[in-house]
């Protein structure tokens, strides 16, 4: 029995890339990611279709909108971020919906609300980060809009880091915002985040994790074969290309047999 397993974060909706300014090498917009999330609902149901797996999890890693955090995201953006909210929580919810449509298998969706770009302060908080981030709003939004199915759950989570138990597969979502970077990718940063969480599920008694996934970096990389960060919906920036960083618009399919990573599917969506 196999369990597909598809990230979702970084898509960041609201924000505007300039082609010109980054030498014709990406742009993005609300139209843009609108086209960007059809591509990514038609690719995973044709996974879908072709695995059959026993049942699907969407993870939802955050950074769903775009967000004031950074003055200058809001200055070129042609919405607000309460339109962010509300676009970013249609899109969501029609492609939950979309998907879990085209499957008679449960379809289980785990969203992040303790996310970096969805804060209303400038600070990031860390005691009730979920009640002042515009990403709960934004998964309520979604929550809202899909229809009431049995087989088919929508979470909403409140945690900075939690583990979810998918069928045989205990797979730890975090963000990912909290380590620290070094050189971009921050290979030492996430290796000892793995190492206190596991302490963490040690000396609390709680529930081993098996895989690690996060988001936040927007680059697609499998670590030491259970370390797993996302790609993004925006792709490139005017950021990323004054540091010298390349990503292309991309999110990740994870398929999971006998407790382990059968195969591990990246969705283009240039």
């Amino acid at each position: 029995m196999s369990t597909l397993c598809c990230l979702w974060s970084d898509w960041h909706i609201g924000e505007c890339i300039s082609k010109i300014e980054i030498s014709g090498i990406n742009e993005f917009s609300p139209a843009i990611a609108s086209r960007r999330v059809k591509q990514l609902i038609s690719s995973t149901k044709k996974y879908i279709q072709t695995i059959s797996p026993s049942s699907v999890y969407i993870m939802g890693l955050g950074d769903y909108i775009s967000g004031n955090i950074h003055s200058e995201l809001l200055e070129g953006s042609t919405q607000g971020v309460v339109e962010q909210v509300e676009f970013a929580g249609d899109l969501i919810g029609s492609a939950y919906t979309e998907i879990s449509e085209c499957t008679d298998r449960p379809v289980h969706f785990y969203g992040l609300a303790t996310d970096n770009h969805g804060r209303l302060e400038k600070k990031p908080r860390y005691k009730g980060r979920y009640k002042s981030n515009l990403s709960y709003l934004t998964l309520q939004y979604a929550k809202s809009i899909i229809p009431k199915d049995s087989r088919k759950t929508f979470h909403i989570l409140p945690q900075i880091a939690v583990t979810i138990p998918c069928r045989d597969v205990n797979i730890l979502i975090t963000h990912g915002d909290q380590i620290k970077t070094y050189t971009g990718i921050p290979y030492y940063g996430i290796e000892r985040f793995y190492s206190r969480e596991l302490i963490k599920c040690h000396r609390g008694q709680r529930k081993l994790f098996d895989y690690v996934c996060m988001g936040h970096f927007h680059s697609p990389t499998l670590l030491n074969r259970n370390l797993i960060i996302n790609g993004s919906l925006v792709g490139i920036s005017e950021y990323g290309a004054a540091k010298g960083y390349y990503s292309e618009p991309c999110q990740l399919l994870l398929l999971f047999e006998k407790h382990a990573l059968a195969q591990l599917t990246l969705i283009s969506l240039n």
